[in-house]
């Protein structure tokens, strides 16, 4: 699978415009394999299935690792398999992921937006990259009488699982596995899934101008807890380049929509200053579904002094379902 386009703030943004736009993901749904009503079938002592040697792809936390194995597929990435099957299934053996159906289930993003304005992201909605995860529906393991055998040592991730390895954002639909004997690794092993996984839309630090912008969302709407007055935060003073924010109320958690998910503030804390007459506690700060507790000083989030080594995670857009 290849990524369809990367922007960055030095380079022409109009196109990730148009991407965002696009109300529809299936025209990026061709850039994707596919694998339709296909089976493995094996002999009477069943198959077997080995991965050797790895090596690794990608930097940082996005590192993964070949030597997978399947007894369907070793690794997939951002692909779709229904109505498929492997039966007669004895062995799988690797160094890193493995699965009795797909060793790795694996993701590719279509965007790599840097630096890019908020206004620019006014179309995305937090599950409009939902499709670029491998997808396996109505799939099914069969194992050899005697049971199958799944196993993952001697790799940097051994992650085993009766039906998938590791299962890094992807979906599973109406899939299961049978006559099941034995799953085992140095690290991470399960009887359907060893490890699944979720990913940022978006990551970015505390300088940048979306966290800014955020960032006065947050103090407006600490106003409105602070002085009762909630019903009369006026968003329109914040020039974020969209139209249409309103505030909602959700019991003791106040929130706007912003870019598809909730940004709000929980009060969990209230003290008058009584020199300044300014409040001070704290609260739990809601984004996406990510949650962070901070301070706040003179009625303003407190992200200057003792946070600074905080990273806010704007969008927790996808996970293994």
């Amino acid at each position: 699978m290849a990524g369809v386009a990367e922007i960055s703030d030095e380079s022409e943004t109009e196109l990730l415009g148009r991407l965002l736009s696009i109300d529809s993901v299936g025209v990026l749904n061709a850039f994707r394999p596919y694998i339709y009503h296909s089976s493995a079938n094996g002999v009477n002592d069943g198959i077997t299935v080995r991965a050797h040697a790895e090596q690794g792809q990608g930097i940082l936390n996005e590192t993964r690792y070949s030597g997978c194995a399947g007894g369907f597929g070793g690794a997939m990435m951002n692909g779709t398999v229904k109505n498929s099957s492997v039966s007669g299934l004895n062995t799988v053996e690797g160094l890193n992921y493995t699965g009795g159906f797909i060793g790795h289930m694996g993701k590719s993003g279509a965007v790599d937006a840097k630096g890019v304005t908020l206004s620019k992201l006014a179309g995305l909605t937090a599950g409009v990259l939902d499709v670029f995860s491998t997808h396996t529906v109505d799939c099914q393991v069969h194992g050899i009488e005697s049971g199958a055998v799944i196993s993952a040592t001697g790799g940097t991730e051994s992650v085993a699982g009766g039906f998938a390895g590791y299962a890094d954002m992807s979906k599973i639909i109406g899939c299961s596995t049978d006559k099941l004997k034995e799953v085992s690794s140095d690290q991470i092993s399960g009887g359907f899934v060893g490890k699944t996984d979720m990913h940022y839309l978006i990551d970015v630090d505390l300088s940048s101008p979306l966290v800014q912008a955020v960032l006065g969302i947050l103090d407006l709407i600490l106003g409105g807890l602070l002085i009762d007055r909630v019903s009369q935060i006026n968003l329109l003073s914040l020039d974020l380049g969209i139209a249409g924010l309103s505030v909602l109320q959700d019991g003791k958690l106040v929130y706007v929509d912003l870019l598809g998910l909730k940004v709000g503030v929980t009060l969990l804390s209230k003290e008058i200053d009584p020199e300044t007459g300014k409040y001070n506690g704290v609260v739990l700060v809601t984004i996406g579904d990510s949650f962070i507790e901070l301070p706040y000083h003179d009625d303003h989030i407190d992200m200057d002094n003792e946070n600074k080594e905080v990273v806010i995670n704007l969008i927790k857009g996808n996970r293994t379902r």
